[in-house]
């Protein structure tokens, strides 16, 4: 998995990294010494107080990290229809995040159709969590009411 990480991510501008919370931890730390002065990292995972403290450990202070996570409202792919377009795109930065950076991160937002959302890294996870558990409520008492 990691063998091909430092040679894919030396020369970069950005890194978009999309796979698991857990895995992101454990990528940063390997990307961390190939990367950069001036690049930006991001992601799209649903949690983000981790992924920003992980980062703020290993990432070197040239580098910045700005977590992403796009809210998709509602999305037809055999309609053909683009996965961002309308989406809210949650923005959790960091007060290190450089003023670049934070431009890049919102042009790529826009550039993919979605609206930024700017949020506090605990307060999305709040969020979050509240709407995973709200659909499991609404199960639970659809089940209640069918007995």
């Amino acid at each position: 998995m990691i063998f091909n990480l430092p040679a894919t991510v030396e020369d970069a501008d950005l890194v978009i990294l999309c796979e698991p919370a857990e895995e992101i931890l454990e990528t940063l730390g390997h990307i961390a010494p190939h990367l950069k002065a001036g690049c930006l990292v991001t992601d799209i995972a649903p949690s983000k107080a981790a992924v920003l403290a992980r980062a703020a450990a290993v990432l070197p202070q040239s580098v910045s990290f700005v977590g992403g996570h796009p809210v998709l409202a509602s999305w037809d792919a055999a309609a053909g229809e683009h996965p961002f377009r309308g989406a809210t795109w949650c923005i959790c930065a960091p007060p290190s995040a450089a003023p670049e950076a934070m431009r890049t991160m919102e042009r790529l937002v826009r550039a993919l159709g979605a609206q930024p959302f700017y949020i506090d890294a605990e307060e999305h996870d709040a969020l979050v969590a509240g709407a995973l558990h709200l659909t499991q409520l609404e199960s639970l008492a659809l089940l209640d009411i069918l007995q």
